[in-house]
């Protein structure tokens, strides 16, 4: 099982080269998203930043929710989760997405 959830500039809004080296080094340097697989960095102009696939193990997949969370709000970006068709609410608490 993969549960896919996409990185991406608030508003459209992308991030400068060095916020986006920065948030690259912050995920993939990350010891609780070592047990994701992270996808594709896009850095032509569009809002989707990159994929982030959360592991079927339940406890390592609620680190890795809380760090993704943690990042999009250090970064001012928006967390997409595709399978609910919505934007994730970054100040619910919830410890997994609501589809997981």
């Amino acid at each position: 099982m993969s549960y896919d959830l996409i990185v991406q500039a608030a508003k459209r809004q992308r991030p400068h080269n060095r916020e986006l080296e920065r948030l690259r080094s912050r995920v993939v340097g990350s010891e609780v998203l070592g047990c994701c697989e992270v996808l594709d960095f896009i850095d032509e102009g569009k809002p989707h930043l990159l994929t982030i696939c959360l592991t079927a193990d339940e406890v390592m997949a609620e680190a890795a929710y809380a760090e993704l969370v943690a990042v999009a709000k250090e970064f001012g970006l928006e967390l997409h989760d595709p399978q609910a068709g919505a934007e994730v609410d970054l100040d619910n608490g919830d410890r997994l997405p609501r589809m997981y």
